[in-house]
């Protein structure tokens, strides 16, 4: 895949910067999006991964960008039907911002306990995330 190349070949050079870094963990989101959306669910959880080694390598295990990500994680698993990796994916996204001192309304985990009780309010919320960062 050579777009996988670009990204390793980009994700290189921006090793060392913090920023830079979060951009690549970005394009990784949205190539794994891509990949979900085309069905490629393996190549998908893949990138997901990917973005979330970065994003934890630069922001972190307690930021919510990092639980964001585990959470698509979380998803991608469940239309594999790989039931238990999702779990725990949920388990560690809960732990996160749990850390973070996330009340019960907090906004975050509202729409967290949504995901896990409708997937399809997930994925219209995932749909308007590619477009705005804060819409989740």
């Amino acid at each position: 895949l050579d777009l996988e190349k670009a990204l390793l070949i980009e994700r290189r050079l921006a090793s060392d910067d913090e920023a830079e870094s979060l951009d690549v963990a970005n394009s990784y989101l949205r190539v794994g999006q891509i990949q979900h959306k085309r069905g490629n669910f393996v190549e998908a959880i893949h990138c997901f991964e990917c973005a979330l080694a970065i994003r934890q390598r630069v922001l972190g295990d307690h930021d919510v960008r990092v639980a964001r990500v585990i959470v698509v994680l979380a998803v991608a698993h469940h239309q594999r039907r790989k039931y238990a990796k999702a779990a725990d994916y949920y388990s560690q996204c809960f732990a996160v911002l749990k850390e973070m001192h996330m009340t019960k309304d907090s906004p975050e985990l509202i729409w967290l306990r949504r995901c896990v009780a409708d997937k399809n309010l997930y994925h219209d919320r995932v749909e308007r995330y590619w477009e705005d960062a804060s819409a989740i």
